[in-house]
């Protein structure tokens, strides 16, 4: 859906199942991803990364932006996802060029908010 709304000129989206399979573990995306140039964003419904030791320290280490979708994202129907997801887009866009990577939190409620969570290097267990 994103890819669309990007079209042709706009940023690259792509789904993490397009370029790896099911099955391959956070740590192996996340340094593939890290290699390459320009460094991309990760936005992601995964905040299993963000609280598990070994998934941390390879995101600290790759030092990628990420973006966490926090519940009830991925809890809501595909339809109420897409629509908020659209409407929050260009501020993740515009959020995502910082210039030290950093860990964001997109928090939806009555509003949708993000917020910045700090430098993926110096993120930590248990914050």
């Amino acid at each position: 859906m994103l890819r669309v709304y990007e079209g042709e000129a706009g940023h690259t989206v792509v789904h993490l199942n397009d370029r790896f399979a099911h099955d391959t573990p956070d740590e192996k995306w996340l340094r593939a991803l890290a290699d390459e140039d320009p460094k991309w964003i990760v936005v992601a419904g995964d905040g299993r990364i963000v609280k598990n030791k070994v998934q941390m320290a390879v995101l600290a280490e790759v030092n990628l932006t990420y973006f966490l979708m926090v519940h009830p994202w991925m809890t809501m129907s595909i339809e109420d996802s897409a629509w908020r997801l659209i409407k929050v887009w260009p501020e993740i866009v515009g959020r995502a060029q910082v210039k030290t990577p950093t860990i964001f939190e997109v928090k939806i409620g009555k509003s949708i908010k993000i917020e910045e969570k700090g430098p993926t290097r110096q993120w930590r267990i248990g914050r």
